[in-house]
């Protein structure tokens, strides 16, 4: 995100800087499960993920978990089985660093990237995620159309 700020300050144009974006957000079990699910896709699809605002990962009260996936697929949402995830980390970020080709492109070049097939309706690709920290790069900074599912 350094790089970007800095490209945006120097284009002799008024701009805004912001930190690293990781915004995680809490659903429990009181949400309206569809209009949350809508608002989830919403917040994490606009320009392709690349605001620092954007969803980066979603923390779901257990009683609702699947339910709560099912509503985002029916948004738009591709649950990847842990196969794609990892082949989803391969090319999400190179050298310890989110990669620039992952950063704000369509999902369905993410996807190809990775080697995975999602429908033509794809809006973003959710992976699950038991833990955080370094040894867990998808509770990082993603800037892109891949949101972790805790």
């Amino acid at each position: 995100a350094g790089d970007m700020v800095k490209a945006a300050y120097s284009s002799g144009k008024p701009a805004y800087g912001v930190g690293v974006g990781n915004a995680a957000v809490i659903i429990d079990e009181t949400v309206d499960l569809i209009e949350t699910a809508a608002k989830i896709k919403t917040g994490k699809t606009g320009d392709n993920a690349s605001g620092c605002s954007a969803e980066n990962s979603i923390i779901v009260q257990a009683s609702i978990y699947e339910a709560f996936l099912r509503e985002l697929e029916k948004t738009g949402a591709y649950i990847a089985s842990s196969e794609e995830k990892a082949r989803l980390q391969a090319v999400l970020w190179e050298n310890g660093h989110v990669s620039r080709k992952v950063v704000a492109r369509p999902v369905s070049e993410i996807a190809a990237l990775a080697g995975i097939s999602v429908p033509a309706d794809c809006k973003f690709i959710v992976v699950e995620e038991t833990a955080a920290g370094e040894q867990h790069p998808f509770s990082g900074e993603k800037l892109s159309l891949v949101l972790t599912a805790y």
